[in-house]
């Protein structure tokens, strides 16, 4: 198992993602250590869960990342190595990726094109949605478009957004994967970063998760520092090692991993709710 080098010994991240459907929207939410999905209305009630651990077809091992296609739940199964895609019953349709990824944390649609992060091999990986794979980019390395335990990704029309974890950076690319902007430097300080771990971008905003200095970092498309919001903590306004995030509805829901919750937040960064909490049930 090939390990990130970093100053501090990694934590153990618990990744969660949310997404919508059309029609009346649902938060889909990778229950890591539980080895499955989680669905909540978006005033965080428990709809169901779907899924169970195990490395059969339907089954899932410490997935990562969720979203919605034509109808169709994708799942990231890192532990599984592999995309599973679901109904909305939950039933299982297809999985594919096997052989090709390598533990990835994050992907995203963009334009009828799937973009994976494939962690540890150090690249981003695309596929058709049907699982058919067209090409990568990156490599191992700390130079432009190079890649050291890169985390997640975001897209719009202003092209795409990687977070390069290790090197405690943002890389930008085109649409077709050249390298365009990076910023960030690994610091405690107000301009920095530590162990970035999920992204979004709202607005034409990129949203970071800046897990080790336990708050959110706001950056305009020049990677330039706008807002900044949270701090350690238990309260609801603080944050412990939060993941994965992004805007529905206008609001940003932050997976707080190790307070084991997610919140909600406006856009702006006042906090309006959070739910979910330790444990193995139903919504939690």
């Amino acid at each position: 198992k090939q390990e990130p080098v970093q100053e501090e010994s990694l934590p153990e991240i618990e990744e969660k993602q949310i997404v919508v459907e059309e029609g009346p929207k649902y938060l889909y939410i990778p229950d890591t250590l539980n080895s499955r999905i989680q669905v909540f209305d978006t005033e965080g009630q428990f709809v169901k869960t779907i899924a169970s651990a195990g490395r059969d077809e339907g089954e899932l091992q410490m997935p990562t990342d969720t979203l919605m296609y034509n109808d169709e739940l994708y799942v990231l199964d890192k532990g599984n190595n592999r995309v599973q895609v679901y109904n909305l019953e939950g039933n299982f349709i297809r999985s594919f990726g096997k052989g090709k990824l390598k533990f990835p944390l994050g992907f995203e649609m963009y334009q009828n094109q799937l973009y994976i992060v494939d962690t540890y091999n150090t690249e981003v990986d695309i596929f058709n949605p049907d699982g058919t794979y067209i090409t990568s980019f990156g490599k191992r390395g700390k130079k432009e478009g190079e890649f050291r335990y890169p985390s997640d990704i975001a897209i719009d029309e202003q092209g795409i957004f990687v977070l390069d974890t290790d090197n405690n950076r943002i890389q930008c690319f085109d649409h077709t994967g050249n390298f365009t902007l990076k910023w960030g430097v690994y610091s405690s300080e107000e301009y920095g970063l530590r162990f970035p771990f999920g992204i979004a971008v709202h607005n034409k905003n990129i949203y970071v998760s800046d897990t080790r200095n336990h708050r959110m970092n706001v950056y305009n498309s020049k990677g330039e520092l706008i807002n900044q919001f949270g701090d350690f903590g238990k309260d609801l306004d603080e944050f412990k090692f939060q993941s994965k995030l992004w805007v529905v509805d206008g609001r940003l829901y932050i997976a707080d991993t190790r307070n084991n919750r997610i919140k909600a937040y406006t856009p702006e960064g006042e906090v309006l709710f959070k739910f979910g909490q330790y444990g193995r049930g139903p919504g939690e």
